[in-house]
C-alpha cells in the first residue's frame, strides 16, 4: 500500500503547476498553493482581489476552476486526490485540502482530459455551429454531483443575455474603477498574467460576439462575423462562496471536456457581476429551473475557425504562487 509520503514532491509541484493553466478572471491566477505531507492546500490570493468583485465570487470561482484541474492533474499521473473543501476556520483559510495518494489507474478519459489542459484556449473570435446533442447531457451528467446543473439557451433566451450585457455596460459605463482594472489586465503584454493583445478580437471581432468592453487586440477572425455558438448557462441552487467554489469546478470540466471533444469555448463572466444582471439571466432559465436558480457563468461553445489559437496568456510561475509558511492552522470540520 502506497503511502501520502511514498510521492515525490516533484510530481506534486508539477500537478500544481499544471493546475495553475486554470482560466481565471482577467488571468489573474488569484490562488495559492502549500504543500506538506501529502496535504495540497488551496488558498485565496486576497491580493489579487478585484475591486470589481468585492464579494470575491469571481476569485472563488477561479480558485474553483485550478482545483478541477489540480485533480485532472493528479489522475493524469496515477494519484488519487481526496478533496475536502473549507475544510477549516482560520485566517487564512484554505479553500480544499486534497490529500492525495498513489493507486489511480490513468485511462483514457484521464489522458484526454490532462492533454486538453495544454491545449485549451479562450477563443474570443465566432465560432462556427457545432452538434453538442450528445457533448451536453455528457457533461452535465459529471458536473451535477458539484450541486451545478447547466442549460443551452434556446434563441429566446439569448435575448436575456444581451439585455444582461447591456445593463452591466450601462451600469458601469461611468466606472473608473471598472474601467481601469479591464485595462490593467487585458491589452498589455506582460510576462507572467493578464490578456495579451493577441488574444483580444480586433474592432470587427469585438462587436460580432457577446462580450465585455475589453480593449481592442490583434486577433481576427478567419471567417464570417456571425457568431453561431451555442451558449451553455450553468447554475446552482444558492449562491454562496461554496457554489461559486463548485461553479468554477464546474466551469473547467465543462472547458476540458469540450476542448477533449475538439469544440472551441469562451467563458463570459461580465453579466454575472450584478445582482440584475444575474436576475436576468435567471429569467431565461425553463420555468422549471428558474425557482431557487442563481445563475454563476456562461460558455460559448461551437466549432473552432479554420486557423487554431497558437498563442497561450502568459502564467505566474511555481515559485509565484507556492507558500514556503506551514499549513495554515485552524480547527478542522
Amino acid at each position: 500500500m502506497h503511502t501520502r509520503e511514498s510521492i515525490d514532491r516533484g510530481t506534486i509541484l508539477r500537478c500544481i503547476e499544471t493546475a495553475c493553466r486554470a482560466p481565471s478572471i482577467h488571468n489573474s491566477q488569484p490562488w495559492r498553493w502549500q504543500y506538506d505531507n501529502g496535504e495540497i492546500s488551496l488558498l485565496p490570493d486576497a491580493t489579487r482581489l478585484m475591486e470589481s468583485d468585492p464579494q470575491g465570487r469571481q476569485l472563488v470561482m477561479s480558485c474553483g476552476a485550478a482545483l478541477n484541474h489540480l485533480d485532472v492533474a493528479l489522475r493524469g499521473a496515477g494519484i488519487l486526490g481526496r478533496i475536502e473543501r473549507f475544510p477549516m476556520d482560520g485566517t487564512p483559510a484554505p479553500l480544499a485540502i486534497v490529500t492525495v495518494q498513489r493507486g489511480h489507474r490513468v485511462d483514457s478519459d484521464d489522458e484526454a482530459l490532462l492533454a486538453a489542459i495544454a491545449e485549451r484556449r479562450s477563443d474570443r473570435r465566432p465560432f462556427k455551429p457545432a452538434d453538442l446533442e450528445a457533448f451536453v447531457p455528457l457533461i452535465l451528467l459529471g458536473i451535477d454531483a458539484l450541486g451545478i446543473a447547466g442549460t443551452v439557451l434556446t434563441d429566446g433566451s439569448r435575448d436575456a443575455v444581451a439585455s444582461a450585457s447591456l445593463m452591466t455596460a450601462a451600469v458601469h459605463r461611468y466606472d473608473s474603477v471598472n474601467h481601469h482594472e479591464i485595462h490593467w489586465w487585458a491589452g498589455h503584454d506582460r510576462a507572467s498574467d493578464g490578456i495579451p493583445r493577441t488574444l483580444l478580437g480586433d474592432a470587427a471581432t469585438a462587436s460580432a460576439v457577446v462580450g465585455r468592453n475589453f480593449p481592442i487586440g490583434s486577433l481576427k477572425p478567419s471567417g464570417p462575423l456571425a457568431d453561431a455558438a451555442d451558449w451553455l448557462l450553468l447554475y446552482a441552487a444558492e449562491d454562496s462562496p461554496r457554489s461559486w467554489l463548485h461553479a468554477g469546478e464546474a466551469l473547467s470540466s465543462v472547458l476540458l471536456r469540450a476542448t477533449a471533444s475538439g469544440f472551441a469555448t469562451c467563458t463570459v463572466s461580465h453579466v454575472f457581476q450584478d445582482a440584475e444582471s444575474r436576475e436576468l439571466l435567471r429569467q431565461s432559465l425553463p420555468p422549471t429551473a428558474r425557482v431557487d436558480a442563481v445563475p454563476q457563468v456562461l460558455v460559448r461553445i461551437g466549432a473552432a475557425e479554420s486557423s487554431p489559437l497558437t498563442t497561450s496568456s502568459p502564467r505566474r510561475t511555481l515559485q509565484d504562487v507556492m507558500d514556503t509558511t506551514s499549513v495554515p492552522q485552524g480547527d478542522r470540520r
